[in-house]
């Protein structure tokens, strides 16, 4: 795996699995964990699937 490579995961934990861990994989973004930090205020998301996401304009 390329270390100076951003990689860019919806679910990073389920999708490092086949990468060797997350300790083989370096300078990982994971699109779950931000739209888990989005403020309820700010946006109410109903579900974070990556579908969700997306259609409301968190791309």
């Amino acid at each position: 795996m390329v270390d100076w490579i951003e990689k860019v995961f919806h679910n990073a934990s389920y999708d490092c699995k086949f990468l060797g861990g997350k300790s083989k994989v370096k300078k990982i973004t994971c699109t779950l964990e931000l739209a888990k930090k989005v403020p309820y205020y700010i946006a109410t998301l109903p579900n974070y699937q990556l579908k969700t996401v997306v259609e409301l304009g968190y791309t």
